[in-house]
């Protein structure tokens, strides 16, 4: 009995002191002079925000959408601006406009949207075309909390759009790029 009791204490001690989750909740996104957020659930890689100029088919100016690429372009480009909180980043397109919402749809906006970033892996010292956050998800805010909508990869050449955020759902996982 008392060798049952040791072993059930050595093993809540190892139990308790392994972390709960391996999700970071702060990724110093600010301090990247341009980053890219690509979809993970695209296998090419290269399918990322883009925010466009020119209406083409069902995407519109102004609309943030998921496109296919090779390297980055201009409007593939965004700063991360921190908020009221180490998480929270509103995003711009590098030297223009920033990132706003309306209904579900995100897109070029004189108001920047607020969203909490998680992500599971960060490289601080991430540069040119290096992975800087990994599997991260993009929950909209209300400045502080979170709304329980995510930023949702559904498809190449679709607008980006939020949807109820959902635990292991892989359209919800961005990776995160120095450019």
């Amino acid at each position: 009995m008392l060798f049952s009791f040791a072993l059930l204490t050595a093993l809540t001690s190892v139990a308790s002191a392994a972390p709960a989750s391996k999700r970071q909740d702060t990724c110093s996104l600010q301090n990247l002079k341009g980053l890219t957020v690509t979809a993970s659930a695209d296998n090419s890689g290269k399918t990322r925000w883009d925010l466009f100029t020119t209406s083409s088919g069902l995407i519109q100016q102004g609309d943030l959408a998921w496109l296919s690429h090779g390297q980055p372009n201009g409007n593939e480009v965004f700063t991360a601006e921190v908020g009221s909180q180490p998480n929270l980043f509103t995003f711009h397109r590098q030297n223009a406009q920033a990132i706003g919402v309306s209904g579900s749809k995100l897109l070029a906006s004189d108001t920047a949207a607020v969203f909490k970033v998680s992500c599971n892996t960060c490289n601080d010292f991430a540069s040119g075309n290096q992975i800087a956050a990994n599997e991260c998800t993009f929950e909209l805010t209300d400045g502080a909390n979170g709304t329980g909508e995510c930023i949702t990869f559904e498809a190449n050449r679709s607008v980006v759009q939020l949807q109820d955020c959902e635990s292991g759902n892989a359209g919800q996982q961005m990776g995160i790029f120095s450019a």
